[in-house]
């Protein structure tokens, strides 16, 4: 049986609940779905594709041959469907308005932030990333070495501008990722995320990490969230 709700609720899913969605759903069904529907939407959801994925959905749509508009409604329902699951699952806020919705927009706002910063590098915008990140912005991350061993973890604070914006137009880098956690105290918020991709570097050298969990910290000034900090590398 069809639900109620319009394909176009989508909309309201968080980045995180999207990515959810996404894992659940056959990337040909988006393609189809997304033939008929808002720019907005569509936007929404291909700024949590990982760019291989974001560029099948691309080229598929392009070549997609015209469909009868029941056929794609028929697709569209099958992926509500799967949205109406996952939200008996509890992995989903579905239907819409089961959150709060000032504190679902919050959470939102929140890993946008993470989110552009990524896709800001892998568009090679380094003055984007830039504006994602404080001025006291500093990393910490782990080394190869024996698990317990305190000495693996190292500090850095943010690189040059110059250096970063040799490293991003220079570089190539791909990441996905995924939102397993975020907690957010008044102008605070603290994410865990799950990452895998790959990096080259303008030297040549490469670098690729799947699954890894990573810790973001973020803190709001002036009306506007930055990353303060982030820890990579958290487990092993």
């Amino acid at each position: 049986m069809a639900t109620k709700l319009s394909f176009a609720e989508l909309i309201h899913l968080s980045d995180a609940e999207i990515q959810t969605l996404l894992r659940e759903v056959d990337q040909k069904d988006f393609v189809v779905a997304f033939s008929a529907t808002d720019k907005e939407l569509k936007q929404k959801f291909m700024n949590q594709m990982s760019e291989k994925v974001r560029t099948f959905i691309s080229e598929e749509m392009e070549f997609l041959s015209p469909m009868p508009k029941a056929a794609i409604k028929a697709v569209q329902q099958r992926i509500l469907q799967q949205a109406v699951q996952l939200g008996k699952q509890g992995k989903v806020s579905w239907p819409p308005g089961t959150w709060k919705k000032e504190e679902a927009k919050r959470v939102q706002s929140v890993q946008h932030v993470i989110s552009r910063y990524h896709r800001a590098i892998e568009k090679k915008d380094a003055d984007a990333a830039l504006g994602c990140l404080s001025r006291n912005y500093f990393q910490a991350g782990r080394r190869d070495g024996a698990a317990g061993d305190p000495t693996r973890w190292v500090v850095g604070s943010q690189p040059p501008k110059a250096f970063f914006r040799k490293w991003v137009s220079q570089g190539s880098y791909a990441c996905a990722i995924e939102f397993l956690h975020t907690h957010i105290n008044e102008n605070v918020a603290v994410v865990v995320t799950r990452e895998t991709g790959s990096s080259t570097s303008s030297e040549g050298k490469t670098h690729s990490w799947k699954g890894v969990s990573n810790l973001w910290f973020l803190a709001k000034a002036k009306g506007e969230w930055k990353i303060v900090n982030s820890v990579h590398y958290i487990s092993d």
